[in-house]
């Protein structure tokens, strides 16, 4: 059995990162691969009760770390947007420490359908091609990604993707019961997933009354889909909140019940 380190936004509640990493174990399905999966997470006890078959260790615990790094076939850093710095530079920092850490102590590194971007800061792009370019396979979920690597150096080829959540199958008798507990008939839903940004409270309560306004005018029902709970649940009024619980099958089907979505998180469109 192979032995696979992953690193990504992974036990934090949002489901399109928990969906990338559903999308990751199925590709490893898919073909056939016999591997255990070692996933870094914000909380180990949720990701393998989330995902069957997986394990998780602290994503701030050296020690754990390296030793699963040492026992690894395979190190993948994906997918999602982790190298971006343009909301701090705290996370391209931390997932490039990560990187260069599996460059030390495991035979096999690859990038895997990354939205790579915006990096801002120099240093963080010298450091960003510097570490790309020791990987012994990188892939991006978009061309804008590629063209990113390509224009701060990044020497490896550099290949497109689809995104792993595109793996993900819709729960559709989840998504059903959430519906119907919620005291909507599920003709006509409009899914709302709007997200909090910074210094602009009122702007998105003001976007959230008017889109449920105008689902009113066209007949239609309007529920908001957090995408990250709970943070994303307290975005919205007027509406009914369809909570999935973080689980991607559950919101893909909710997603797949929909009409029209209108999203600022890009999971929620790319199950749309």
């Amino acid at each position: 059995m192979k032995q696979v380190v992953v690193s990504g936004y992974c036990g934090f509640g949002n489901v399109g990162d928990e969906a990338v990493l559903a999308g990751i174990c199925a590709t490893f399905s898919e073909l056939g691969v016999d591997a255990r999966l070692t996933v870094l997470s914000g909380d180990p006890e949720r990701t393998m009760r989330e995902h069957p078959g997986v394990n998780a260790i602290p994503r701030m615990k050296l020690l754990p770390l390296a030793r699963a790094l040492k026992r690894a076939d395979l190190f993948i850093s994906g997918g999602g947007s982790l190298f971006q710095d343009a909301t701090s530079a705290r996370s391209p920092y931390y997932y490039l420490g990560v990187l260069r850490l599996a460059q030390m102590l495991s035979p096999r590194t690859m990038i895997y359908a990354q939205g790579v971007g915006p990096l801002i800061r120099p240093a963080i792009r010298r450091r960003v091609a510097k570490a790309f370019s020791r990987a012994d396979a990188i892939t991006v979920r978009d061309s804008e990604s590629k063209a990113l690597l390509e224009e701060i150096g990044v020497t490896r080829e550099v290949h497109i993707a689809a995104d792993p959540s595109f793996l993900v199958e819709p729960d559709l008798a989840a998504a059903d019961n959430l519906i119907e507990e919620a005291g909507l008939t599920g003709e006509n839903l409009i899914g709302i997933a709007l997200r909090q940004w910074p210094q602009h409270d009122q702007w998105l309560e003001n976007a959230a009354l008017a889109i449920v306004e105008v689902c009113e005018q066209l007949g239609a029902q309007a529920a908001f889909i957090p995408m990250q709970e709970p943070e994303d649940a307290e975005v919205g009024d007027g509406a009914p909140v369809l909570r999935h619980g973080g689980i991607p099958g559950a919101a893909k089907g909710l997603i797949a019940r929909c009409r029209l979505v209108v999203g600022m998180r890009l999971h929620s469109l790319i199950f749309a």
